[in-house]
């Protein structure tokens, strides 16, 4: 693929998944949220140097109490 149909992947993969994302019920998120959270606790103290992590943004799991 070219950068500019990689690009325009992205955009429409992005116009299906945040709108299916922010829909999922915040009882239901909180839930799997919590299941991803302690599936990756014992990988991520684990390790030894830096682990990376993104700030939660449109609908995406809030994994910031692992930072």
């Amino acid at each position: 693929m070219t950068p500019a149909e990689i690009l325009a992947w992205r955009k429409e993969q992005r116009a299906e998944l945040v709108p299916a994302a922010l829909a999922i019920p915040d009882a239901t998120g909180d839930t799997w949220t919590q299941r991803i959270i302690a599936s990756l606790e014992p990988i991520v103290m684990a390790i030894d140097g830096p682990v990376s992590f993104y700030w939660p943004f449109r609908g995406e799991p809030n994994l910031r109490p692992l930072m």
